[in-house]
């Protein structure tokens, strides 16, 4: 049985519709929301998250950040920046990613950036290995 799924920045709804699960990573780990899950708001990392729509194709999207919220009335994942597969800028991602590639979690600001960078390519449908 689906439920109400709403994925929203603050530039835009990046998704709206029924979903039967929506996996994401959250600051416990990886999570799955299925229909009658119990009510929780948790923080979101860095991820890709994915909505199975009943009888049609997984929505895939970059999430950088945020929070989901799962209740009664469905779930609702708020993120600050948040793309979907096909609205991102691959060859931008790759030229990130090779940027930032030898970033240490001690340079906060430049990992955060190659954090954001293979999100965005392995939600694409990119080899993480050809950029390397």
């Amino acid at each position: 049985m689906p439920y109400h799924l709403l994925v929203a920045s603050p530039e835009r709804t990046l998704f709206e519709g029924e979903v039967t699960s929506l996996t994401l990573r959250s600051v416990s780990g990886d999570i799955a929301f299925l229909t009658g899950h119990v009510p929780i708001v948790t923080a979101v990392l860095p991820s890709e998250a994915r909505a199975a729509v009943e009888g049609g194709e997984d929505v895939r999207m970059a999430v950088h950040g945020g929070f989901v919220e799962m209740g009664s009335e469905g779930a609702r994942l708020l993120v600050p920046v948040g793309e979907r597969a096909e609205d991102i800028d691959v060859e931008r991602a790759r030229a990130a990613e090779a940027k930032f590639a030898n970033a240490t979690e001690a340079q906060a600001e430049e990992y955060a950036a190659l954090t954001r960078a293979r999100v965005r390519l392995s939600v694409a449908g990119q080899d993480l290995s050809e950029a390397r």
